[in-house]
């Protein structure tokens, strides 16, 4: 594309997978009570490292990078829907972006705690003041950060459905933490403690 310079194009990609998100959140809302939601034997891992992917140019836009770090060599899978699994991750990483100061890095930890898998999504920006009413229908931390107020409530509603636990933390020294605790979804017990990390920004590793 002549007079279209790498930056610009990286803008636009970033642009419409921000629109896509927003598509895919609104037509789950819409379709969820007429949705057949196979349930699927997931390779946390490997699921989030392919939505990094996805949003690493929507970070790489906003001068952020995302890096990941994994608690044990071997997670167990869990079942899940793998619908309802991207919804929670895309939401995460999506808020994430558009909250976090520039430039800075969002940071994923996945592992497991007292036989539990989790994941955690951290990121550095305004403090959450009010932790419930965030996951309420249409409610915005910001009316100048754009979106519909809908993702979170879409979260909270699969966790309510598959029994997974939020943890929210937010303090000006830490910044924010969203961590997703899947109950009982392992009773194996712990790997080594050895953390392997990866990184993401614009599709480096």
């Amino acid at each position: 594309m002549d007079g279209i310079d790498n930056q610009s194009l990286s803008a636009i990609e970033a642009g419409a997978r921000i629109i896509q998100n927003s598509y895919e959140d609104m037509t789950y809302l819409m379709k969820h009570d007429r949705l057949h939601e196979e349930m699927s034997s997931i390779n946390l891992v490997d699921f989030i490292t392919n939505r990094v992917q996805y949003f690493a140019c929507i970070a790489e836009v906003n001068e952020l990078s995302i890096s990941m770090r994994i608690g044990q060599p071997h997670i167990p899978n869990i079942n899940i829907s793998e619908l309802k699994l991207s919804r929670i991750i895309d939401n995460n990483l999506s808020n994430a972006i558009k909250y976090s100061h520039r430039p800075s890095e969002i940071n994923i930890t996945i592992g497991i705690f007292e036989e539990n898998i989790f994941f955690e999504v951290r990121n550095h920006g305004p403090i959450i003041v009010d932790k419930k009413k965030i996951f309420e229908r249409f409610h915005r931390e910001s009316l100048y950060k754009g979106g519909y107020g809908i993702g979170l409530s879409i979260v909270a509603q699969i966790c309510e459905e598959e029994n997974i636990d939020i943890k929210i933390s937010s303090t000006p020294k830490r910044g924010t933490s969203f961590r997703y605790i899947f109950k009982n979804a392992t009773r194996l017990q712990h790997n080594s403690s050895t953390i392997t990390h990866t990184k993401s920004a614009g599709g480096k590793a």
